[in-house]
């Protein structure tokens, strides 16, 4: 009996690797799986009532604020000295 994993990996080509590996084509080339237009907000966030508030600010320079829609927290911005800022998504 043929094993399971024959014809699959490295196994499945036959011949010289520089073959495969000139035969590699990176995703983003496509023009068709490309973003053409930056996403866009949907109409019921537009209207929503949001607000930020800062709950932590140092002498080093880091800075927390959370976002609030309509009173329940979305985001919770960290504001780092070197410009950088990490995004927490906030799922119930």
């Amino acid at each position: 009996m043929e094993s399971y994993l024959s014809g699959r990996g490295s196994n499945a080509h036959e011949g010289n690797s520089d073959e495969s590996a000139s035969s590699f084509s990176p995703y983003l080339t496509d023009p068709n799986k490309q973003l053409s237009e930056p996403a866009t907000e949907s109409p019921t966030q537009k209207n929503l009532d949001t607000e930020t508030e800062l709950i932590h600010q140092d002498d080093s320079g880091i800075k927390v604020e959370v976002v609030s829609v309509d009173g329940s927290p979305v985001n919770i911005l960290i504001h780092i000295p070197d410009g950088r800022i990490i995004d927490l998504n906030c799922e119930y």
